[in-house]
C-alpha cells in the first residue's frame, strides 16, 4: 500500500517529496503560487527572528535539564530514605538544594524571555502584516481552485516510511515512534468525488475508488492541533486527546481510507477526530479493528 502524503525514504532517505501528485487535477494559477511561496518565506524568516540565539536556548535547555535531575534526586532520595525530612536533607546537603534553586530559577528566566521574544515578534505589526499576507493568498488559492463554501477543513496525516514486505513502515530514527504531521486540506464532494484540496491544488479521488476505513488501534503522536476549538473541550472532548509536556498531541485510534487507483493500493490516513466528516463524505463506514 501506497500512503497518501507519505514520504517514501525505502531507496532515497533524502528523499523528502510526498506521495499524491498524481491525484492533482487542478493547480493554482502561478502568480499564486509564487505569492504563497513568497509569503511562506517571509513567516518562516519571521518565526526565525522569534526564537532566541543559540547559545541562549542551550543554555536554557541546560537549566531545565537540572531541575528535572536535582529535583528528581531530591524526592528521589527522599522517598528512599524513611523518616529523613527535608530539613535533615538540607542540613546535610544544602548545596544541592541551592542548586536546583538556581536551576529553578534559570530555566524560568529561560522560558519567560523566550515566550517575550516569541509574542514581542509574532504580535508585532509586522508578524500581523506577515501572517496576514499568508492568511490573504491562501484563500486566494482556494477561489482560485473553486473551494465551495461548504468545504470543511481536516487534518491528514503525512510520515516518512520504509516499505518492507510491500507495506509501509514508520521510519523516523531521531524522532518519536508513530510521529506525524498534521497537514490542513479542504475536504468538500465535487459529483461523485472526493476532493482534498490544499495549497498545491485539488487532489480528487473517484468514490468509485474508494474501498474501506479501517481502524488502526494504536496511539500516534501528532505535532500540533490545527483546530480553533481545544483538543480536550466540545465535540473534541469525547476522543480524551492528551497534549505532552514537549506541546504534541497524543490520540489513539488512527484510520485509513483505502482507496485503488490505476491498479495501485493506496491509503489516505487520517486522525480520530476526522473519522464523522470522512465518514460523511465518503458514505463509508469504519472497519472495527
Amino acid at each position: 500500500m501506497k500512503p497518501f502524503l507519505g514520504i517514501d525514504l525505502t531507496t532515497d532517505k533524502k528523499n523528502e517529496i510526498a506521495n499524491g501528485d498524481e491525484f492533482i487535477t487542478k493547480t493554482p494559477s502561478a502568480a499564486l503560487t509564487q505569492a504563497m511561496e513568497r509569503a511562506g518565506e517571509n513567516a518562516e524568516q519571521l518565526l526565525q527572528h522569534a526564537k532566541l540565539p543559540l547559545i541562549v536556548r542551550v543554555v536554557g535547555w541546560i537549566f531545565v535539564v537540572l531541575v528535572v535531575s536535582l529535583i528528581g534526586g531530591i524526592f528521589e532520595a527522599w522517598s528512599e530514605t524513611e523518616g529523613l525530612t527535608f530539613a535533615a536533607m538540607y542540613a546535610d546537603l544544602p548545596w544541592l538544594f541551592w542548586c536546583a534553586g538556581a536551576a529553578v530559577v534559570g530555566a524560568a528566566l529561560f522560558w519567560l524571555l523566550a515566550h517575550w521574544r516569541y509574542r514581542k515578534t509574532v504580535e508585532s505589526d509586522e508578524g500581523e502584516m506577515t501572517f496576514d499576507a499568508v492568511s490573504r493568498t491562501a484563500d486566494s488559492i482556494a477561489a482560485d481552485l473553486g473551494v465551495p463554501s461548504d468545504a470543511v477543513e481536516i487534518d491528514l496525516l503525512s510520515f516518512p516510511y520504509k516499505l518492507k514486505k510491500g507495506e509501509p513502515v514508520h521510519h523516523a530514527p531521531f524522532a518519536p515512534e508513530r510521529a506525524y504531521l498534521t497537514l490542513i486540506f479542504s475536504a468538500y464532494r465535487d459529483g461523485e468525488n472526493l476532493c482534498l484540496t490544499n495549497n498545491e491544488g485539488v487532489h480528487t479521488f473517484p468514490l468509485s475508488e474508494l474501498r474501506c476505513i479501517q481502524t488502526v488501534k494504536k496511539s500516534i503522536l501528532t505535532d500540533d492541533w490545527n483546530k480553533d476549538e481545544a483538543h480536550n473541550k466540545g465535540i473534541y472532548k469525547p476522543y480524551k486527546i492528551r497534549e505532552n509536556d514537549d506541546g504534541n498531541y497524543i490520540s489513539n485510534p488512527y484510520y485509513i481510507l483505502h482507496l485503488e487507483h490505476a491498479g495501485e493500493e493506496w491509503g489516505i490516513y487520517f486522525p480520530c477526530y476526522e473519522l464523522p466528516t470522512i465518514e460523511r463524505l465518503t458514505g463509508l463506514t469504519a472497519q472495527q479493528a
